[in-house]
């Protein structure tokens, strides 16, 4: 989990079962969360949350999530999804952003792959 933080990286973690999100963005800016597993936690495998703007978020695996497999959560824009593999999460693929980007969120999601999402065109594969 990180707080107010600016320009770090969080990379190459394999995290499991836990009671809360696996990965999660809390005011967070201009950072990288890239390459990490997270499987089987009570919420979300990865959230970007509470102001965490203008990150990358890419190349991540969310699996068994009771929870989204990857939370873009409102208030959080500008930032850019791409790549995550997502599945057997409720949903696979979520935002609740609103704007011009992909889906008419705040947020770039780019050749994520996931069955389920909140909104149509976030994830490759999932059906309507």
């Amino acid at each position: 989990m990180t707080f107010n933080v600016t320009t770090s990286e969080y990379a190459y973690n394999d995290v499991e079962n836990g009671m809360f999100n696996g990965v999660s963005l809390h005011d967070t800016t201009n950072s990288a969360v890239k390459s990490n597993k997270a499987i089987g936690f009570q919420l979300n495998g990865i959230r970007i949350g509470d102001s965490s703007d203008n990150n990358t978020v890419a190349t991540n695996r969310a699996e068994n999530n009771v929870m989204a497999g990857l939370a873009a959560m409102n208030n959080s824009t500008g930032n850019t999804i791409q790549g995550n593999h997502m599945d057997g999460n409720a949903p696979d693929c979520f935002d609740d952003t609103t704007g011009t980007k992909t889906a008419m969120t705040a947020n770039f999601w780019i050749n994520d792959f996931g069955f389920t999402e909140n909104k149509p065109g976030l994830c490759k594969h999932a059906t309507p």
